[in-house]
């Protein structure tokens, strides 16, 4: 039996060392407060990751970063000064700025002014005109546009092609098309929400007066002298390394009178606490239901416990959280849409109900593993194990039509319904277990591994791997037998 652990106590625990998670703590630090960063990768940096071969430097992460905030300044200054010069600011020379990007057989530069933007052959001419009636054009209606749908509304498809697919791609690896902007780009979509405009937005914004702070954010694409993980490191060293615990597997938060316990298993196997008055999560929104178990009673709390003018004020939860609630929303649409086609499909390819009903029967069924393996790993239900259920329940009614279909057509070719049943189930034997053990041999890796981007593919690998065992069983030695005792009952009637 395991013993409780003794509590240490700090004022601030954040969760995450990537490059948001030390830089909070790192400030944290600065002013005065007592910090321990939990992280569960081996290192420290999350997605910065600077390589070094021979005379040669270079990044499998991001390569730069942009001073585009005064923040980002005062950080490098500081960072400059508590490393004792270790860690420097590197800007790209001017020409940096040149952007070009790929259209027809060769390369265009990004236009950088009104001229190069009407002479630019990236852009259709339409478009150009476009442009002419933007600050007239009337805002959007909804709040979740993706970058793509609000640049096209505002500018033209053809800036989305040549202009935002390539800067959004290369700055978040991402898709424009699914990007919310004002997640993503939330100046941008302040600039439509405060004026109505970009073009209008960004005249006003350059006649407001700038400080000598604002004069710090200087746009410039910057590095730091022998590669980004000096950042990182910098602010690692400054925190301490012995305020860092890596490699933690498990954690979870929970409240304790006016502050926060958090629970983790050190990479030793050693199950530790933390109780601070303060928790900062930077890890993703997928892995806040397991952080968070409390968060979803919140509600409830607030409704039961505190009295206010529900016209007056609207309560909302929103970020990091939202964004998962969102996520959830959608797939409680999919997967019973899913379902269905499925039914329906199956009813098509097998002119009745009775057999349909038969395979849909087999989804239950391996959902129950799936959620048994989520339970004694200790994992809760998120959008990344969500996904896994629907990946899950195509291959346990693939291997479920396999077996099936077999046995019909055995059936089909004279053979009494037992023997059919019996033969089938062998013959088809060798087919399923090699379509479960491609998946589950492939996913078995991610589903115990620690690594970077670990918390999302785990969920995702440990409900096909452990579902699709339980699954197959049942295809294998389960739906057979009642195959059997449903087609005799009907060669009864």
């Amino acid at each position: 039996m395991m013993n409780n652990p003794e509590i240490d106590y700090t004022d601030v625990t954040v969760i995450g060392a990537g490059l948001t998670g030390l830089t909070t703590a790192y400030w944290l630090k600065r002013g005065g407060k007592n910090v321990h960063v939990v992280e569960t990768d081996n290192r420290i940096g999350g997605q910065i990751k600077t390589q070094r071969f021979e005379h040669y430097i270079y990044e499998t992460g991001p390569s730069t970063g942009a001073v585009s905030t005064p923040e980002v300044a005062e950080l490098m200054n500081a960072l400059a000064e508590t490393s004792q010069g270790q860690c420097q600011i590197e800007t790209a020379p001017d020409a940096a700025k040149r952007r070009l990007i790929w259209k027809g057989n060769r390369f265009w530069e990004l236009p950088s002014g009104p001229i190069s933007a009407i002479t630019t052959p990236l852009f259709r001419f339409s478009d150009k005109l476009r442009i002419l009636g933007e600050p007239w054009r009337k805002r959007g209606n909804n709040p979740d546009e993706s970058v793509a749908s609000m640049a096209a509304r505002r500018l033209g498809q053809s800036f989305v092609d040549y202009a935002v697919d390539p800067f959004i791609s290369g700055v978040y690896a991402g898709n424009p098309y699914t990007l919310v902007t004002r997640y993503a780009l939330p100046k941008l979509y302040a600039l439509e929400r405060d004026y109505g405009s970009f073009i209008r937005g960004s005249i006003a914004k350059k006649k407001q007066p700038k400080t000598d702070r604002d004069r710090m954010a200087t746009k410039k694409v910057f590095s730091a002298q022998g590669g980004l993980s000096h950042i990182p490191q910098a602010e690692g060293d400054y925190i301490g390394m012995e305020n860092i615990s890596l490699g933690v597997s498990h954690v979870s938060i929970s409240q304790e009178g006016q502050g926060w316990i958090t629970t983790f298993q050190d990479a030793n196997g050693n199950r530790q606490q933390l109780q601070s008055r303060w928790v900062v999560t930077t890890c993703g929104a997928y892995s806040l239901p397991e952080l968070l178990p409390f968060v979803d009673k919140a509600n409830s709390m607030i409704e039961k416990n505190i009295d206010y003018d529900h016209e007056a004020v609207h309560l909302q939860w929103a970020g990091q959280f939202d964004n998962r609630n969102r996520a959830f929303s959608r797939l409680m649409l999919v997967i019973p849409l899913t379902l269905i086609v499925m039914f329906i499909l199956l009813i098509l390819a097998f002119g009745n109900i009775r057999q349909a009903g038969l395979l849909m029967s087999v989804v239950p069924l391996a959902l129950f593993g799936g959620m048994l393996a989520l339970n004694i790993r200790e994992m809760t239900l998120n959008v990344s194990s969500a996904v896994g259920f629907i990946a899950l329940i195509g291959v346990a009614i693939q291997n479920g039509v396999i077996m099936i279909t077999h046995i019909n057509n055995l059936r089909n070719e004279g053979r009494s319904l037992r023997d059919a049943v019996v033969s089938g189930a062998s013959h088809r034997m060798r087919p399923v277990l090699l379509t479960a053990s491609v998946a589950i041999l492939g996913l078995f890796p991610a589903s115990v591994s620690t690594g970077i981007g670990s918390d999302v593919q785990r969920p995702l690998a440990t409900v096909i791997v452990y579902g699709l065992l339980f699954a197959t069983v049942i295809t294998l030695f389960i739906l057979p037998t009642i195959y059997y005792f449903i087609e005799k009952r009907k060669e009864t009637l």
